[in-house]
């Protein structure tokens, strides 16, 4: 005994494609869409490591940042901005972000971040981390 027949097979598959078609474009019209903002802001530093008492002039001194950078998967470090004058050094932290409604929800942290610091003068070295929030983290390297 059949249950279907061929005619009642074909409206069978005509409905369940139309069914198809109908929720994907239900689909495409209810997401939200993919665009996204984007944009750079400077982080906080919660700590550095890795800085040696002192350095010889040939080398390269590296620099371990650790901090948050943000709360979404679409947040990462960007890049480091370095003012070097004389035995001062100046270092801030920027990240880039995006504002877009199809982030994964996740912590992203600096992670040991390191910054390659060269460039430096002989003596004794000044490096001040700045902050978004207007600390600083203020330490002094020997250069020889």
């Amino acid at each position: 005994m059949k249950l279907l027949s061929k005619n009642n097979t074909s409206h069978f598959i005509i409905t369940l494609i139309v069914a198809v078609i109908t929720l994907n474009i239900f689909v495409i019209i209810t997401l939200p869409s993919c665009s996204c903002q984007e944009g750079t802001a400077q982080l906080n530093v919660d700590s550095i490591n890795n800085l040696p008492a002192s350095i010889r002039l040939i080398d390269t001194l590296h620099i371990k940042f650790w901090g948050y950078v943000g709360y979404s998967g679409c947040d990462n470090f960007d890049n480091f901005q370095t003012n070097i004058t004389g035995n001062h050094i100046d270092i801030s932290v920027w990240e880039r972000y995006y504002i877009c409604t199809r982030c994964a929800l996740q912590t992203v942290d600096l992670n040991g971040q390191d910054c390659p610091i060269i460039g430096l003068a002989i003596g004794r070295d000044t490096i001040v981390i700045h902050s978004k929030n207007g600390s600083t983290i203020t330490k002094i390297i020997n250069v020889y």
